[in-house]
């Protein structure tokens, strides 16, 4: 990967996805997705749903209860 190139646009593709139901999971340390470019991502896309799990890392380890019930929940809903 080219880091001296500027990364292009992606929020005309993802605000292209809006009419699909999504999930996204994010934990509260992540170094990769910021809790700004979520709340955008909610913002943009009308069926996304979000949950930040505390005290998490980038991938969140499916510990707690909370967020595999949201999940199951998202899913049940979408099936």
């Amino acid at each position: 990967v080219d880091l001296s190139r500027p990364f292009p646009d992606l929020w005309p593709q993802f605000v292209a996805m809006g009419q699909m139901p999504a999930f996204v999971l994010r934990g509260e340390h992540s170094d990769v997705l910021s809790a700004e470019t979520l709340e955008e991502m909610v913002e943009r896309h009308p069926n996304l749903r979000a949950m930040t799990v505390p005290e998490q890392g980038h991938a969140p380890v499916l510990q707690e209860q909370e967020p595999v019930e949201a999940i199951g929940s998202f899913l049940a809903v979408n099936d």
